[in-house]
């Protein structure tokens, strides 16, 4: 009795057939816009840096550092270290260690990948 039912259903099935290529109706292209996603790096870089760092990098924080944007992955990353072991900065080192030193190495790297892509200019 179960062979006879699976013979019935294969039976059954085999005379469903693909619809023909023309057949298919697929939507016009859509002018919807997809959000773009955040990354972490931006996320870190506007909830800590843009005020005194400006959105893209270009301002001279609170008028003594230099413009950060511009700059690659591995220097602000050596950077970052330097502000964390005290060999690099001046006047804002304090400040920055303050910033920074919280972060996770993995937040840092994010940080400094999000920095490589700011152009410095307003």
């Amino acid at each position: 009795m179960r062979y006879l039912l699976l013979l019935l259903f294969f039976v059954g099935c085999s005379n469903i057939q693909a619809p023909e290529q023309s057949d298919l109706q697929l939507p016009e292209k859509s002018n919807l816009q997809v959000p773009k996603q955040s990354s972490i790096g931006e996320e870190i870089y506007k909830d800590r840096c843009v005020a005194c760092h400006g959105e893209n990098g270009e301002k001279l924080a609170l008028g003594k550092s230099e413009a950060i944007g511009g700059w690659d992955k591995e220097k602000t990353e050596k950077v970052f270290e330097g502000y964390l072991n005290n060999t690099y900065g001046k006047e804002l080192k304090a400040l920055m260690k303050m910033q920074i030193g919280h972060m996770s190495k993995e937040r840092l790297v994010q940080l400094a990948e999000y920095i490589s892509t700011l152009s410095g200019k307003e």
